[in-house]
C-alpha cells in the first residue's frame, strides 16, 4: 500500500505527524510504503525524524520530480497533516486521481472531506492512525472512498464547474 504526501517543508505541514503515524503503521502492516514529495528549509529535520522513527527502509524523499501526476497515479491513498491551510491543491490534486485521502481539519480540508473517520484534528496521530489503518486494511473502502472524492472534486472545482460559477456570477451583475 503506498502512501504519498505531497507539500513543502515547512513547520505548517507537520511531516512529524505524518512520520510518526507511518511508524505506527509499520507495526502493523509489512505491505506499506510512504513518499514524500516537497523541498524547503526543514528537509534535513524531516530526513532526521525519518531516521529517528525508524522508518528509512519504507520512506522515500522526492525532491522536484519531473511528472507529479506519476506519483498520485502510482499511490493508494494521499496523507496530509497540515497544521494550517487554506484550499490545500495537493488534496484537490490527489482527489482528482481518485486517492482516497486521510486529512487534518485544517483550512478547507473539512469541506472536502464528507467522512469524519478520515479527518482528525492536527497533531492527533491516533486519529491519523485510525483512518489510515480503516483505508489500507480495507480495498473496498479506498475504492468508494477515492470514487467520492473524484465526483466532488469534478462537481465542484472542475473548468466546467467555475465557469459556469463565474458565468452565473456575471450574469447577477
Amino acid at each position: 500500500i503506498k502512501i504519498l504526501s505531497v507539500g513543502r517543508f515547512t513547520v505548517k505541514k507537520d511531516y512529524l505527524s505524518s512520520i510518526k503515524t507511518i511508524a505506527l503503521l509499520k507495526n502493523k502492516y509489512k505491505n506499506i510504503e510512504y513518499t514524500i514529495i516537497g523541498w524547503g528549509e526543514l528537509e534535513n529535520k524531516v530526513r532526521n525524524w525519518i531516521t529517528d522513527n525508524n522508518i528509512n527502509d519504507i520512506t522515500e524523499i522526492v525532491i522536484n520530480p519531473k511528472n507529479l501526476n506519476d506519483y498520485y497515479i502510482d499511490s493508494d491513498i494521499y496523507l496530509q497533516t497540515s497544521i494550517y491551510e487554506g484550499c490545500p491543491n495537493t488534496v484537490l490534486e490527489a482527489m482528482s486521481f481518485s486517492l482516497p485521502t486521510v486529512l487534518t481539519d485544517a483550512g478547507d480540508n473539512n469541506i472536502l472531506i464528507n467522512d469524519s473517520e478520515y479527518l482528525s484534528q492536527p497533531g492527533d496521530i491516533k486519529g491519523l492512525y485510525s483512518g489510515l489503518n480503516k483505508l489500507i486494511s480495507s480495498y473496498e473502502l479506498r475504492i468508494q472512498n477515492g470514487s467520492q472524492n473524484y465526483k466532488l472534486v469534478k462537481q465542484n472545482y472542475s473548468i466546467n464547474s467555475f465557469k459556469n460559477r463565474y458565468s452565473k456570477l456575471i450574469e447577477k451583475l
